[in-house]
């Protein structure tokens, strides 16, 4: 039986890749794409590039009274272009974040702010950056 020690550590996600077998005493390696497959789940990355571009697509089409609509196209005009991110936040801003998603599709910001106001347009480009992004 395991230590209660032990028992209390949370296991990194990133250690996925070797499980315990429960037959044997030994660990058995096991590659992330194995696990994936096994439990017939998605790369938590491709999640996320899902979502981050389902949010993009929300945002965007919003009423262009609303703040976060008028932010957005702030950020997307280069409005902005000299703000930089506090000491102590994360580097990568949001907008970075979906420049990256939608780069695998060649699509700039300015395209993708186009597409989203064609709803099935947008989801057809969501799925297809999701399916780059997953291969």
């Amino acid at each position: 039986m395991a230590s209660p020690k032990l028992c209390r550590k949370p296991v990194p996600v990133q250690h996925m890749s070797c499980l315990t077998n429960g037959t044997s005493k030994h660990l058995q390696c096991v590659t992330n794409t194995e696990v994936l497959r096994r439990t017939n789940q998605t790369q938590l990355s491709t999640v996320l590039c899902d979502r981050h571009l389902r949010l993009f697509g929300h945002v965007a089409r919003s009423d262009v009274r609303m703040d976060h609509s008028r932010a957005l196209r702030a950020v997307i005009s280069g409005l902005l272009s000299h703000w930089r991110r506090p000491l102590g936040r994360p580097r990568q801003s949001w907008m970075q974040t979906i420049e990256k998603d939608l780069s695998a599709l060649r699509i700039g910001l300015h395209t993708a702010c186009r597409r989203v106001q064609d709803h099935e347009q947008w989801q057809r480009t969501v799925e297809a950056a999701v399916l780059q992004h997953g291969a």
